[in-house]
């Protein structure tokens, strides 16, 4: 199964089914998807997470809050993988992690982007223009809009 995740313009996961895709509703939660996808190899801990979630101040109750936002992207990862599926996002070490099936590969918009213009450089030097030129291109498709529109903080600016 191929699980897609967009994080530039609206955040929305999509799955191998054919659907159109489905938005995460909320700025706390498309965050900490943006941050659980991209940092799934190693996981986050609770108090990085929370500084995105919360990067001026830390609500009273963020320990609360925190797994109130948690819960909601777990859900929503429920929702778009196959039922049976293990839980999306489990905490281990101190960390959140996204821990998806072992037989489904992850495309995060972002990455595919990065990847995209480190072929195009290498294609350039290798003195093929045209397939710099068409993965530079492909990168320029995958960053169409803004990166998690209506958040700030250090780590999203």
């Amino acid at each position: 199964m191929r699980l897609e995740i967009t994080l530039i313009g609206d955040v929305a996961v999509r799955g191998a089914d054919g659907d159109a895709g489905r938005s995460l509703a909320g700025v706390n939660p498309r965050a900490a998807l943006a941050l659980l996808a991209l940092e799934r190899v190693q996981g986050v801990t609770r108090e990085r997470l929370a500084e995105v979630l919360w990067p001026d101040r830390l609500p009273a109750t963020w320990d609360s809050a925190l797994r109130m936002v948690v819960t909601r992207v777990r859900s929503f990862l429920r929702s778009v993988l196959p039922p049976g599926a293990p839980d999306p996002i489990v905490a281990e070490r101190g960390r959140y992690r996204l821990r998806l099936p072992d037989d489904v590969e992850v495309d995060v918009d972002v990455e595919d982007a990065e990847q995209a213009l480190a072929e195009a450089g290498r294609a350039l030097v290798s003195g093929d223009p045209v397939e710099a030129r068409r993965r530079a291109d492909h990168a320029v498709s995958r960053l169409r809009g803004p990166f998690l529109p209506g958040r700030h903080g250090g780590w999203v600016d």
